[in-house]
């Protein structure tokens, strides 16, 4: 019988193609964000307000709004007098998310891990963050 610390549990990220982990990088925030588009991507034909979105997915309302006007600026959702709905018109866009949907439902995990991946780049936010609790040698 093989003991637990035998086991190798490796790192799913190749369970993502290049270009979803780009996607998500690019488009999706948090688990709130993808939520928030999700319901908008699977009800197209739906004008969505911010109050109904965070009820709905049982959210802040503060967060919905910042989510909506993050994806409004990518031009992924459209407003029409407070109410929200997905742009329909972006076919790469559209095909990229089904592609995540599809993954967040066989491979939540996977999708979970890739959006709070902490990128660890020289210039990335975090690590400018990081950098500047560092200690430096007085000369």
């Amino acid at each position: 019988m093989m003991r637990y610390d035998e086991i190798h549990f490796p790192m799913d990220e190749s369970n993502l193609s290049k270009e979803i982990r780009e996607f998500i990088q690019t488009f999706i925030p948090s688990l709130g964000a993808l939520e928030v588009l999700l319901l908008l991507f699977n009800n197209p034909d739906h004008a969505w307000t911010p109050d109904s979105i965070a009820m709905k997915l049982r959210s802040n309302m503060l967060m919905v709004n910042d989510f909506l006007a993050f994806f409004k600026s990518k031009g992924v959702v459209t407003e029409h007098g407070g109410s929200y709905s997905f742009n329909q018109d972006q076919h790469d866009f559209n095909l990229r998310l089904k592609e995540l949907s599809g993954a967040f439902y066989e491979r939540p995990v996977s999708v979970l891990n890739e959006i709070y991946r902490i990128p660890n780049k020289p210039g990335s936010k975090i690590q400018v963050f990081a950098d500047a609790f560092k200690i430096k040698k007085e000369k």
